[in-house]
């Protein structure tokens, strides 16, 4: 399994609000506004039942680009970003809701070894 850290999560976050470019540092307070709510967003993806999180500090590499992308729509309205790089005009309510279905969707992938079939009845 390979996984992503925490240090991962908060650059590929600032990378979708558009606060990092490529080759670029982010600044301590950008860096610290993912980092404070890095920890409230997972609680609430527990309590919701998308995904569990048994580390706080790794992450598996199949849920990084989803997961930063729920945390930016937590993160962008306090860095007063207006939409997420790569996503058009989609609202964050909007965002949050895909990113949401994609990590059940991982998850539910991760729970069993065989690939899940679809029957034709």
């Amino acid at each position: 399994m390979t996984t992503r850290t925490r240090q991962d999560l908060i650059f590929r976050t600032l990378k979708l609000l558009g606060a990092m470019g490529v080759g670029q540092t982010p600044s301590d307070e950008d860096r610290a506004a993912v980092e404070d709510q890095i920890d409230t967003t997972l609680d609430m993806l527990v309590a919701k039942q998308v995904m569990d999180f048994p580390s706080r500090q790794e992450f598996h590499s199949a849920i990084i680009q989803p997961l930063a992308l729920r945390l930016a729509t937590v993160v962008g309205p306090d860095l007063a970003v207006g939409s997420l790089v790569g996503y058009g005009q989609a609202s964050f309510a909007e965002i949050a809701a895909l990113a949401e279905r994609e990590m059940r969707f991982i998850n539910a992938e991760d729970q069993t070894d065989e690939p899940i079939r679809f029957v034709d009845y």
